[in-house]
């Protein structure tokens, strides 16, 4: 499986490559800490993994930096042409050492409120199945409804982030660290016996 392989792949450069994580109390140390960010790297580099990202810690979690808030995420294809570009409204990227349904290390946004300790789950909807794709999880989001415009603004059109978003439900960061280890994240958390603070 691709997505299996690319896991694989990034934990070990992870341990291969990574500099040790920076670790992030405020939002003043994540936008210093991404700025060592590649924006804008080639179909190959995105392929291989082989383009510089920001290595962070939030709040004890492994977390990975591909898109900086305010920049632009590209989709291309092998001739370096876009599929798509978005620009980013905060943070993007995946906590390490993770799995998501879709097999690859399940996606983070870093929103601008580090003093909570809520996070937000979001079940995705995959765009041609309209079957539960992967999680989409929110942290450093001041409520359920400043994360749900994070991750409509996420989208060229809102209405496709509204189609997409299937469920959403919220944890205290102490359980959601337990279960990030969990095979929870191989399913939709609506269908699982959690917690939900919302």
């Amino acid at each position: 499986m691709p997505g299996l392989f690319y896991a694989q792949a990034r934990s070990i450069l992870w341990k291969t490559s990574a500099s040790e994580p920076v670790e992030c109390k405020t939002f003043v140390d994540l936008i210093n800490a991404t700025k060592i960010v590649d924006t804008d790297p080639s179909p190959f580099q995105i392929i291989t993994e082989n383009y510089r990202k920001a290595h962070v810690r939030i709040d004890g979690l492994p977390i990975v930096i591909e898109t900086p808030q305010g920049t632009v995420r590209k989709k291309r294809n092998p001739d370096g042409s876009i599929i798509w570009a978005r620009a980013m409204p905060y943070a993007y990227g995946y906590i390490n050492n993770t799995m998501d349904a879709d097999f690859d290390p399940v996606d983070v946004f870093i929103g601008d409120f580090p003093d909570t300790k809520l996070v937000y789950i979001m079940d995705q909807m995959h765009h041609e199945h309209h079957t539960f794709d992967e999680h989409k999880i929110f942290i450093w989001f001041r409520d359920k409804r400043h994360a749900k415009h994070c991750y409509y603004d996420s989208f060229d059109k809102k209405k496709e982030g509204k189609k997409r978003l299937m469920a959403m439900s919220g944890m205290h960061l102490v359980d959601f660290k337990e279960w990030i280890k969990t095979n929870g994240t191989m399913k939709p958390i609506s269908e699982q016996d959690i917690h939900d603070i919302i």
